[in-house]
């Protein structure tokens, strides 16, 4: 909403705290700002990324004078499309003017509005980095669409399961399908089903998904799909054309597949289609870019289970034995980091350790304290430290290596402002017709892993009671 005179003059304020309060409000940016970001050259909307998924397997031990077989690494390629962001504010002049006049009131002032507007900017791209859309999903009428969480029940009765991921913005009616991905291979399970209801912990369909022949420990992404959600549908992936849709409902927010969010981190490790490559496939290339998954206690609970630190060290020995590498941070909710110490009340447990900020020793100077945006919980899991986020969907923990991650932008990595004479001018434009001045802000991002094999989801955790 436009700063007016009514928004604007009924805060009284001795002195200008409300940017304190602002700057306290947007200081959870740290995820975003933390994955590294790389240069890459552009054809158009789409940049190439080649993927080393295979060492050359002619390095071996012989007796006498016989070479070994010539062999050569093994590349994929991803196919990477850059989204775009855009932001608005606008200044209502007169209202501005009029709150000028009025004693102690509370003047926004056209700077508050684009500074501001610049931190709504990074809370929602960080928002994204947790749970946007799909990336480069494939083409046609059968493109399967855009991850929006997981589920962990094996069932062959239930139509409403427990659920962890994106819901706020999720429109429920006849157009939106529902399709269950399980993790170890990234097939399809069962058949698409109708969305009849979702919430932070569970999704219902109007049927039954078969997910009982599961292997323990294996969840499923919950996938969107349907006519209000349609992927790709250009048969272009080769080009710079390539169509994005994303469906609005008449209040202007987004519905559907978010085909145009930056890709999230859910995304990236559970999309069937990795920027161009199918992982459903037996090709042992497409099996290298596959992630990995683990259940609470794998627990077919609704409302999962009790979170113990031997969770994290399945999913961390997964990692190491799969990629050979060690995560940087796992990432929850603070939600769901209040689940760990609660567990552990009344009980020593030998993998956890709590890590104090700058302990103090005699004679020391006083330390700094740690930064808002450091968002560091104070424990840690085999060394792994746990990183939160309010953004971050609850009930999940998202083993991250920082190294296997990407942000690429096309353009500027801040972003432009839109001005009446093209990017970079004066941002604030007159609206024809009308007292107010607006302005426009726009982003180019997307963000990749390029090492899934090295990340990785625990699902299930029961809410703190």
């Amino acid at each position: 909403m436009a700063a007016s005179f009514q928004t604007i003059a009924a805060v009284l304020i001795n002195d200008r705290t409300d940017k304190v309060i602002h700057n306290l409000l947007q200081t959870d940016t740290a995820f975003w700002s933390k994955l590294p970001v790389k240069g890459r050259s552009w054809s158009g909307d789409v940049a190439i990324i080649g993927l080393r998924v295979k060492r050359n397997g002619s390095v071996v031990s012989t007796i006498g004078n016989v070479e070994p077989k010539p062999g050569q690494q093994g590349f994929l390629r991803l196919t990477v499309q850059s989204k775009t962001v855009l932001a608005r504010c606008q200044i209502d002049l007169l209202g501005f003017l009029a709150a000028e006049d009025v004693k102690g009131s509370l003047a926004v002032e056209p700077a508050d509005e684009l500074d501001n507007m610049l931190n709504d900017i990074a809370k929602q791209m960080t928002r994204y980095a947790f749970i946007g859309g799909g990336g480069l999903q494939g083409v046609g009428a059968n493109a399967p669409g855009s991850p929006i969480g997981l589920v962990w029940q094996h069932s062959n009765v239930i139509t409403t399961y427990g659920y962890h991921g994106r819901f706020d913005d999720i429109v429920v009616n006849p157009n939106n399908q529902i399709r269950f991905i399980r993790l170890d291979t990234y097939q399809q399970v069962g058949v698409d089903r109708t969305l009849t209801g979702i919430s932070p912990s569970t999704i219902t369909v109007n049927a039954n998904i078969d997910t009982s022949t599961l292997p323990a420990g294996v969840p499923c992404a919950v996938l969107l799909v349907g006519a209000a959600s349609q992927a790709f549908n250009a048969a272009t992936i080769s080009g710079d054309n390539i169509d994005t849709p994303c469906v609005f409902d008449p209040n202007g927010d987004p519905v559907g597949a978010f085909v145009g969010d930056p890709t999230g981190a859910i995304s990236n490790l559970t999309q069937p289609i990795h920027f161009g490559n199918d992982r459903s496939l037996t090709d042992p290339l497409t099996k290298r870019i596959r992630s990995n998954f683990a259940i609470v206690n794998n627990t077919n609970a609704q409302g999962g289970d009790t979170l113990s630190t031997i969770e994290f060290l399945k999913l961390y020995g997964a990692i190491r034995t799969k990629s050979g590498k060690r995560p940087t941070a796992t990432w929850m909710s603070w939600n769901t980091m209040n689940a760990l110490p609660q567990s552990l009340i009344g009980t020593l447990d030998a993998h956890m350790r709590v890590m104090p900020q700058e302990a103090v020793k005699k004679m020391d100077p006083t330390p700094a304290l740690p930064s808002e945006e450091d968002n560091d919980s104070g424990y840690g899991v085999s060394k792994v430290p746990i990183m939160c986020s309010e953004l971050c969907p609850d009930g999940i923990a998202i083993a991250m290596r920082y190294e296997s991650w990407e942000r690429l932008y096309r353009g500027k990595e801040e972003g432009v402002w839109l001005g009446v004479n093209g990017p970079g001018s004066n941002p604030l434009v007159k609206l024809q017709g009308e007292t107010q001045w607006g302005a426009t802000r726009a982003l180019m991002p997307e963000q990749v892993c390029t090492e899934p094999l090295s990340n990785g989801i625990l699902v299930g955790i029961a809410a703190p009671v």
